[in-house]
């Protein structure tokens, strides 16, 4: 299972604009310091991980180099610690498209993009927990 790897490969990655629109569309937004997350559960039913995209928009950072930076910084972190929410669903078959979008002005250290990282996706985890054991 690809929660043991700390890899981040391509089938994790959410790549057509029907997903990100759903995502915005119908998704539920947390918010933590530097980070704002987005996702939705798939509709898909073949779907057999999470996937995620990444967003560092123009408006924050005018340099190409500096947005993808904060994006490089964002997956490290994601991939280093998405066995949070693939440990804490192993019964429920339950995925979701996610997607992250920086909105700090400046390119924080990667110490804090990971505990915004890890704080956002603890509190997914509580939040769907509670949905599915409080029914």
């Amino acid at each position: 299972m690809l929660s043991s790897k700390y890899t981040f490969s391509k089938e994790e990655r959410v790549k057509s604009k029907k997903e990100m629109s759903r995502i915005f569309k119908d998704g539920t937004f947390l918010y933590s310091e530097h980070i704002t997350m987005g996702f939705v559960k798939s509709i898909d039913i073949k779907q057999k991980q999470h996937k995620l995209a990444i967003s560092v928009p123009k408006k924050v950072f005018k340099l190409a180099v500096h947005r993808n930076k904060v994006k490089r910084l964002i997956r490290e972190a994601y991939r280093l610690n998405k066995f949070i929410l693939y440990n804490n669903i192993k019964g429920f078959k339950v995925f979701y498209n996610i997607v992250f979008i920086y909105r700090n002005k400046d390119i924080s250290k990667f110490e804090t993009i990971q505990k915004d990282i890890i704080k956002l996706l603890e509190s997914l985890n509580n939040r769907e927990a509670s949905k599915i054991l409080g029914q």
